[in-house]
């Protein structure tokens, strides 16, 4: 007897062919744009670059604690045909997140304008005049990326994911040649703010004309709302919140301590290592990305057969990933990362060992998170991630005063060791419907051979499976 290859997984496979083509931009952009700055820029000023535009970048990052909670129920009801609930979610958060971006850029432009941007962060290079333009404008182009948020989440409850990320996607590309062609004319920071930002703004229009048409069943207006909606919206964002403020200090919270201890010289040292170990990292975001969808479509219309299909493919990616994380790193991360900078920065093996002991326990419980996000049972977990890394930040600058720059990663592993023991045990209690030994075969030749011929057949046309 045989059965057709699963729409839920058919679109996941289109969900991570998309999520593949954005991490390998993210990647490339990554690897590109070190380089380009470096070799167009003092170390000193790219450094302060990377500080000023870490404001924005964190305030980026916690948007999508809404925007990301607005996609995740909109497609979960969506999943079961409610399509006015989903319409309902949608205005509620146009409506939350319009007044939200008037507040930040009515105060970012109060700030930027009679504060002392350049002060506070201890800027040697950049006055106080660039500076404050530079973080207006990059504040600008963070409430526009604020919309694509909410592109993608009509996208994603159109069943249309994979649309959604790759408007992302191009944006992020094309953003990748307005900064090498600015830096190649030859401007400096406020060149490419303003670049970043015009480029943002043509994707942002070209998005949304284009949803509009692909999401006909989505009613693009801030109404009519729905007071107990929201209000469960505003409670229930708060542990989404506090996932998305976790990760925006992890990602941000260091460099800034760095800056205040040892100099933006050393930002640049963070920055790039920490690029570079993280690599591998963005397999996981691929599969973590790509199953999430399809993980909250199955467990909103109870098909446990494809639910469990698809955690298998999240568990096998993320664990291959966190071995060759370990590994791979320590033992070419050095190199690479000489090689890559043109020498103007080193790191040691034993360094280098940390950060990628870090990495492959962030590979695993961003995968448990990802699990316990899309089946919105992430409460307990996003509250112990925000209080372990501010724990972190907060114990950074002592280990750092005490073993210098080894402290940051040392703090890292620390907290990323705990976070993940925490995640298995979340997991292990709230889908304790899935027996182990359903999981057990996984690790086994049997199951590749399995999952190489499905897809191998889903490619070709076929799109049978004994």
């Amino acid at each position: 007897m045989t059965r057709r290859f699963g729409p839920a997984f058919q679109r996941f496979l289109h969900n991570s062919a998309a999520q593949t083509f954005g991490q390998a931009v993210n990647v490339v952009q990554q690897i590109l744009l070190v380089s380009a700055f470096l070799h167009a820029w003092s170390k000193t000023e790219y450094g302060e670059w990377l500080i000023i535009t870490s404001i924005p970048s964190v305030l980026w990052t916690l948007d999508s604690g809404l925007s990301g909670l607005a996609g995740n129920r909109m497609t979960v009801a969506a999943g079961s045909g409610d399509w006015a609930r989903a319409n309902l979610i949608f205005h509620n958060v146009l409506f939350i997140q319009g007044i939200l971006s008037l507040i930040i850029f009515i105060g970012a432009g109060c700030y930027c304008g009679w504060g002392d941007v350049s002060a506070m962060f201890n800027f040697k290079l950049m006055a106080r005049h660039e500076a404050g333009e530079i973080l207006f404008v990059m504040i600008l182009y963070m409430l526009l990326g604020y919309g694509l948020g909410l592109l993608r989440a009509a996208y994603r409850a159109s069943m249309l994911e994979a649309r959604g990320v790759a408007l992302l996607n191009v944006q992020k590309l094309s953003e990748l040649f307005v900064q090498v062609a600015v830096l190649a004319a030859g401007c400096h920071a406020t060149g490419v703010a303003f670049g970043m930002l015009g480029n943002m703004f043509v994707w942002f229009f070209l998005g949304w004309f284009d949803a509009r048409r692909r999401c006909p069943l989505i009613t693009w207006s801030f109404g009519p709302l729905d007071l107990a909606q929201a209000r469960s919206m505003l409670i229930d964002g708060l542990p989404v919140f506090a996932n998305s403020a976790a990760n925006a200090f992890f990602l941000q919270g260091y460099p800034l301590i760095v800056n205040g201890m040892l100099g933006s010289a050393a930002v640049v040292t963070l920055t790039t290592v920490r690029t570079g170990s993280r690599t591998l990292l963005q397999v996981v975001g691929i599969v973590n990305n790509a199953s999430g969808s399809e993980l909250s479509r199955t467990y909103g219309s109870k098909d446990w057969d494809a639910y469990l299909r698809i955690l298998k493919v999240l568990i096998v990616t993320t664990v291959w990933a966190s071995v060759a994380a370990a590994f791979g790193l320590t033992l070419f991360g050095p190199w690479v990362i000489l090689k890559w900078t043109a020498g103007k920065v080193i790191i040691s093996h034993q360094l280098m060992f940390l950060f990628a002991i870090s990495v492959a326990c962030q590979c695993c419980w961003l995968a448990c998170g990802g699990v316990l996000f899309s089946t919105n049972m992430h409460h307990v977990f996003n509250y112990t991630y925000l209080v372990l890394t501010l724990a972190g930040l907060s114990v950074a600058g002592w280990a750092i005063h005490l073993w210098g720059f080894a402290g940051v990663p040392a703090v890292m592993v620390s907290v990323d060791a705990l976070l993940l023991g925490w995640v298995l045990y979340i997991c292990r209690r709230k889908l304790a419907f899935i027996s182990l030994a359903s999981l057990g075969h996984i690790f086994t030749p049997a199951f590749y051979f399995e999952k190489a011929g499905s897809v191998a057949r889903h490619l070709t046309g076929r799109g049978k499976v004994a």
